[in-house]
């Protein structure tokens, strides 16, 4: 495809590890998880790796409002559920730490039952672009920079699910979605879990990309709770996102390089 000064750059990195877990609305005992990572989960770990605290809230609006994110599922993983119990005091006494609570008022203990998902062994391409070049607070390369060598440890969703492979974030340039997806080096470790296996790959992408930026034509769209309103007060608000989705290729598409503006 010709190269288009409507075409945004994309900053395009991988999540991969044993576990994940991206949350969906939780109501009572059972603890969903989404099949990809939601836009909230994706403005947190940028937000980690560029050192923002969770307090912090105008930045983490600003991340939210003026950046576009897209996910494309390489390897959705297979869902576990955990039976999870967790010891709490009863009331909020304001303990310092983990060992006050349970050790200060053992004959207070309270037990809570939970069921939380998670995803085993999923693999995703995540691609950002900005949308408000006068407002973003954070220029691409700053965000690969900061990847590379987060402030904060980043995780896929819980503090339990560390990455398995380096971010490897990379900007791709004068390419729509698709392509810059398909283009994006894919890791000798993805390859071995699969990479030419059989499958759907599945793409999500919010609104702000025509199909000429997007390279895509969506069979889908919906609204996903996971705008954040208040990072601090846990609100979030809709937004509007598009599927689409088709077989994997069995070949090696997705590594021809050739005449690709690659940014590392």
């Amino acid at each position: 495809m010709p190269a288009s000064s409507n075409i945004p750059d994309f900053l395009v990195f991988q999540l991969y590890g044993n576990l994940a877990s991206w949350g969906d609305i939780a109501v009572g005992e059972y603890r969903p998880a989404q099949t990809y990572p939601s836009k909230s989960a994706i403005t947190g770990l940028l937000a980690a790796a560029l050192g923002i605290r969770r307090e912090e809230d105008a930045i983490h609006i600003d991340l939210n409002n003026h950046y576009g994110v897209a996910v494309c599922i390489q390897m959705e993983g297979e869902l576990m559920r955990d039976y999870h119990t967790t010891q709490v005091p009863a009331g909020n006494k304001g303990w310092y730490s983990r060992k006050d609570e349970l050790c200060f008022a053992p004959l207070e203990l309270k037990t809570i039952l939970s069921q939380r998902d998670y995803r085993m062994e999923a693999y995703y391409q995540v691609a950002v672009w900005i949308k408000d070049h006068a407002n973003a607070p954070y220029s691409l390369e700053a965000l690969a920079a900061a990847l590379k060598k987060p402030v904060f440890t980043t995780y896929l969703g819980r503090k339990s699910c560390p990455p398995c492979l380096p971010c490897n974030p990379q900007i791709l340039k004068e390419l729509p979605l698709k392509q810059a997806c398909e283009s994006y080096p894919l890791a000798d470790d993805f390859k071995y879990l699969g990479r030419s296996s059989k499958g759907i790959i599945k793409w999500y992408w919010e609104e702000g990309l025509n199909k000429e930026q997007s390279g895509l034509e969506p069979t889908m769209s919906y609204t996903h709770r996971d705008q954040i309103s208040s990072r601090r007060r846990w609100q979030f608000a809709n937004r509007k996102v598009f599927y689409f989705s088709e077989p994997k290729q069995n070949n090696n598409s997705q590594n021809n390089n050739k005449g690709v503006h690659h940014v590392l």
